[in-house]
């Protein structure tokens, strides 16, 4: 029977009698008084998961939303920062007001991580940042959310408590290891764990990695896409003093032998068309540690010759070599170099082996550890550029 009564369904009381047209039946006073009861219940829980759908929409969709997309407000910085943190703030509330009032709503524990992002982002800002940590470790410890919550919780407010002293988490590989490694022992062997070791072997300095990468293939537990990134990052260190076997294809398609050395240095720059030429900017920002009389590969992974072209011109050596893969990180050539990252940067020694790799910003220490600089431009402006139709 349906018990979500309209004014229209009872409007009749006859002889002690309900009748409800649309039941087809007729009802005692008494029945009809618990039926209405029924109703009543049905009528204020419709009304309180409408509220409940309210709040939490005005916490995934917030003012500052609508904000970011309008003008930015005018005055100084200062009071723009005021402005953005008193917005976190206020969202932070919200979201413990909803937690609060829906304690029982299956959307509690996202509503809470929400709030509590946001205060610590707004601690970040310069908010009070006790009281934001202060959020982050009751919620991390609540079993009642979700793990893969809780841990993403406890990262994020462990990485406001390091003393980066304006550093990215990226650059700070030791604490960066400690910080996973703490949130291994606190939640176990459980997959969002093992998605910050990758996150880590993606991001960290090239000694860490390797570090990282045997304590992870050490877990009886790791899961095998895990193992896989560690792998990963093995081979990779494999190569060190290796000469490179990976065959790459220039733009105008000729074949191009990593293994055969050239009697200068080789610097392989490994980077992605996704942000238009956003990765050969952090290559320019590092280009003067490049020594004259370098060879310089540009791969671009999933670029197309139009594509090539452009970056061609945007390329801040000039007059590298430039080469594309289709296939992206599935390729045999970047499974060979153990490539789990963009943009990335191998390099060469003079005699065609392997002397280091990294990110864009460790240029100045690998080019510094192969030793004397390589012959000035002049003297090695007869080599054949595989970018022009000559044939070598």
């Amino acid at each position: 029977m349906n018990t979500s009564l309209t004014r229209r369904t009872a409007t009749t009381l006859r002889g002690g009698f309900a009748l409800l047209p649309r039941a087809g039946c007729l009802v005692s006073r008494g029945a009809f008084a618990g039926l209405a009861l029924a109703a009543t219940f049905a009528s204020n829980r419709v009304f309180a998961q409408s509220a409940a759908d309210s709040a939490y929409a005005a916490l995934t969709t917030p003012a500052a939303t609508a904000a970011a997309a309008s003008t930015p407000p005018a005055g100084s910085t200062d009071n723009i920062v005021a402005g953005e943190i008193a917005q976190l703030q206020q969202t932070a509330q919200n979201a413990q007001a909803f937690c609060s009032t829906y304690s029982t709503d299956p959307r509690r524990s996202c509503a809470g991580k929400i709030g509590v992002m946001a205060a610590l982002q707004a601690a970040q800002l310069g908010a009070d940042k006790s009281s934001a940590l202060a959020l982050a470790t009751a919620y991390s410890q609540d079993s009642s959310n979700a793990v893969a919550d809780r841990v993403d919780v406890a990262f994020t407010s462990g990485v406001l408590a390091l003393p980066l002293n304006g550093r990215r988490l990226i650059d700070a590989g030791a604490m960066h290891y400690d910080l996973v490694d703490q949130l291994h022992a606190t939640f176990g062997d459980v997959d969002p764990v093992f998605s910050r070791y990758t996150d880590l072997l993606k991001t960290t300095d090239a000694a860490t990695a390797v570090t990282v990468a045997n304590e992870v293939l050490g877990m009886t537990n790791a899961p095998v896409w895990a193992r896989a990134v560690a792998q990963t990052v093995l081979t990779r260190h494999g190569l060190i003093g290796q000469p490179l076997k990976v065959m790459l294809t220039t733009r105008i398609g000729m074949q191009l032998d990593l293994s055969q050395p050239v009697g200068v240095p080789t610097l392989i720059y490994y980077w992605s068309n996704q942000a238009g030429t956003g990765d050969l900017r952090s290559l320019a920002t590092f280009a003067s540690s490049v020594p004259a009389g370098t060879r310089v590969i540009y791969v671009c992974l999933l670029a197309d010759l139009t594509q090539m072209d452009a970056a061609q011109q945007a390329a801040p050596l000039s007059n590298g070599i430039f080469c594309f893969l289709g296939s992206g990180f599935n390729s045999p050539e970047e499974s060979a170099l153990g490539l789990n990252q963009l943009p990335y940067v191998y390099v060469l020694n003079k005699d065609g082996l392997v002397a280091g790799y990294g990110r864009p910003e460790d240029l100045p220490a690998l080019f510094q550890a192969i030793g004397p600089k390589p012959p000035s431009p002049a003297s090695s402006a007869s080599q054949t550029n595989p970018n022009s139709t000559t044939t070598p």
